[in-house]
């Protein structure tokens, strides 16, 4: 059977893992680390304004409270979003219903629009190495950087990170 980890103190090394890469989630592991990919539907844009950016994080946040996980990164471009997350006791789908489900509520409500506002479901990807993981959290980091959307700094790296902490708190 799996066991309970509290992975975030444990290496990723000594986890009990199939394949030394990213492989998309069909059985959740609690303690497994996910890559969660969503995009808006053909592509459009999902955030026009802060105030998009900060409805989002406070879904995010506001499940984090109900449906505990950790989150280690994430990123909020126009059209789609990175994160990486814990699994504690629920499941990603269950996160991510609410989250989705609730953005894409406010989505259409501020925009006086009905429909779909994010294409299919999302996608959940098992992290399973340290090697994997380091170079995950630098795409995630880099992401708006080589899409040209922010300068690559340190500053904003590092205020990146200062959210990510934040979140993370119990």
């Amino acid at each position: 059977g799996l066991l309970y980890y509290d992975s975030h103190l444990r290496s990723l090394a000594e986890r009990p893992y199939y394949t030394v890469h990213g492989k998309t989630a069909e059985i959740e592991v609690e303690g497994g680390l996910y890559h969660i990919i969503t995009r808006g539907v053909d592509r459009r844009d999902i955030f026009h304004s802060p105030e998009d950016h900060r409805k989002f994080l406070a879904l995010l946040s506001t499940q984090k409270e109900k449906l505990p996980f950790y989150l280690y990164a994430y990123c909020l471009m126009t059209n789609h979003i990175h994160l990486l997350l814990e699994r504690r006791v629920d499941d990603i789908g269950k996160i991510m219903h609410r989250v989705l489900t609730g953005y894409g509520q406010y989505y259409n409500r501020r925009y006086h629009r009905v429909g779909h506002v994010l294409q299919g479901r999302h996608k959940a990807i098992l992290c399973q190495s340290e090697q994997y993981l380091t170079k995950l959290v630098r795409y995630i980091h880099m992401n708006p950087v080589r899409a040209q959307m922010v300068a690559g700094s340190f500053l904003h790296f590092k205020k990146v990170a200062v959210t990510i902490v934040h979140l993370r708190k119990h």
